[in-house]
């Protein structure tokens, strides 16, 4: 971790005007920076500008990076338990085993990040384009993915029971051996997804499209 620029970061953040500061700092360093391990668990981070950062094992629990930027961010186990990522863009971001459970993400931008093995449980996702990212092995249980864009993305082995996904977006979209249990996917669009192996039990499918869906066996 490179303390001078954390340094630099915790000021921006102690003067409370949406990292003014270290944003305009980044604009003139927009080079990859090692924060990695940082604590700023409870911190307000909105609009902060974190793209390209190295963030991986940093704990954001209980903060608000509403807005922020964390394109292209390393996040491998992270943790981002309760924080709040309303709107913020978390495009191309690798994100394995990181922890995201009870955390805001509505209308989020995740297109094209890595989030295989991490714990989403109870995380509310409703309205995000995620599309054609990785959810391999992830658990989503108790979430809320409701008319969210998930096309194209990738839920093999994934846990997502009880996940509420009314008008979710899901067009070829791999469900491959996911567990769906007990799941609200009411009006969802599965077309052209696979099912292969994945348990839809107890699931409620009322207007849900399956039109050429690989069915689950």
């Amino acid at each position: 971790m490179d303390t001078v620029h954390f340094n630099k970061l915790k000021q921006s953040v102690a003067e409370d005007n949406n990292c003014a500061s270290w944003n305009s700092w980044r604009e003139q360093n927009p080079q990859s920076l090692d924060l990695k391990g940082v604590d700023l668990a409870n911190s307000k981070l909105c609009k902060a500008n974190l793209a390209n950062v190295d963030l991986s094992e940093a704990d954001f629990s209980g903060s608000d990076l509403s807005g922020a930027n964390l394109q292209g961010a390393n996040l491998t186990q992270a943790n981002f338990r309760g924080a709040y990522l309303i709107g913020a863009n978390l495009q191309q971001v690798l994100a394995v085993e990181a922890n995201v459970s009870n955390a805001s993400l509505t209308r989020s931008q995740l297109s094209s990040s890595n989030f295989q093995g991490a714990i989403l449980g109870k995380s509310n996702l409703e309205s995000a384009t995620c599309i054609n990212s990785n959810f391999r092995d992830t658990n989503l249980t108790g979430g809320s993915l409701r008319r969210g864009d998930f096309s194209h993305s990738d839920f093999s082995n994934a846990i997502l029971v009880d996940v509420y996904m009314v008008g979710c977006k899901l067009a070829n979209a791999n469900f491959t051996n996911a567990n769906l249990q007990k799941s609200d996917l009411g009006a969802a669009d599965f077309s052209n997804t696979n099912l292969n192996g994945a348990n839809l039990q107890d699931t409620s499918t009322m207007k849900t499209n399956f039109t050429g869906a690989t069915p689950a066996q």
